[in-house]
């Protein structure tokens, strides 16, 4: 049942199941340890200098794609860390940003043939989250 403007709900209690509460803090905690992980990396990536002996090839093809990467990660797991806080508190949009975090990362994983961002855990903890709220999805704002 929605909420209404009302300052208080007089609805049912909205029940979260035990497993639920415990992957939810999991996500957000892991999702915001790895958001910070990102911005160190994104810092990394946008402020360091090449001392390496390399081609100038090779240079400007790692950073043609670590810059997009570095930034990508960090929005994918900010989308995860939010959506979770987002889901605890029976908010819609939380669900919408983790999904579309999850979808991202399967998409740019499709693009790059290659396994970077490990969307098949973000992918997996969506199927979940979906059959875990499959019959709550009222409770939701």
């Amino acid at each position: 049942m929605a909420r209404s403007d009302f300052p208080f709900h007089l609805g049912p209690v909205q029940e979260r199941p035990r497993a639920l509460s415990i992957l939810l803090i999991v996500m957000i905690v892991v999702y915001a340890f790895l958001a910070f992980g990102a911005a160190i990396a994104v810092y990394a990536t946008f402020t360091s200098q090449v001392v390496d002996t390399t081609t100038i090839e090779q240079i400007s093809l790692s950073r043609h794609f670590m810059k997009p990467l570095a930034v990508a990660s960090l929005g994918i797991s900010l989308a995860g860390a939010l959506g979770g806080w987002g889901m605890w508190k029976w908010r819609r949009w939380g669900m919408y940003l983790f999904a579309a975090g999850a979808l991202t990362s399967l998409a740019i994983e499709l693009l790059l043939r290659k396994p970077v961002l490990g969307s098949p855990l973000h992918v997996t903890i969506l199927l979940v989250l979906v059959v875990m709220l499959w019959g709550r999805w009222r409770y939701f704002d």
